[in-house]
């Protein structure tokens, strides 16, 4: 069953559309991706690991269509990543994309040193002023006199 359509104030089913699935012609799919494992670049240099594709596509058979595909990172160190040719797939699984594109990759963390000058405190402080006194709005309560036409 692809879609059915119903009658909009009867709530009658108008239309059936059925779409047939042939046991012997490949399909393509895409399938998700399981990370498994603590990569070592995480756990022992505390390195990031950033996942950069959730799922990918394959081709295969309709009865061949794996659930998800399992990656294995725990051998990942800091710079490290896995492709999607790299991935492990049954002989009757093939891919549908290029097999270069990556999967995960472990980087090494950030760390972002702020230095402050004399020229940022004193910006800083200005800033905070006039925050603070443009952070309640004006309220004003006189009304104006009606200009007269002449």
């Amino acid at each position: 069953l692809k879609e059915v359509q119903h009658h909009p104030l009867t709530d009658r089913v108008l239309h059936v559309d059925f779409h047939e699935v042939s046991l012997t012609q490949k399909l393509k799919v895409l399938v998700p991706i399981e990370i498994v494992g603590e990569p070592i670049g995480v756990t022992r240099d505390e390195g990031v690991l950033e996942q950069l594709l959730r799922e990918v596509e394959v081709e295969c058979l309709p009865g061949d269509i794996p659930a998800r595909i399992v990656a294995d990172l725990s051998a990942l160190e800091i710079g490290d990543s896995i492709s999607v040719g790299e991935l492990d797939l049954n002989d009757t699984v093939g891919l549908a994309v290029d097999p270069a594109i990556a999967v995960a990759q472990v980087s090494a963390p950030r760390i972002i040193e702020e230095e402050e000058t004399e020229e940022d405190a004193e910006g800083e402080e200005g800033a905070a002023e006039g925050e603070s006194a443009g952070a309640e709005p004006e309220v004003i309560t006189e009304r104006r006199a009606p200009e007269s036409e002449e």
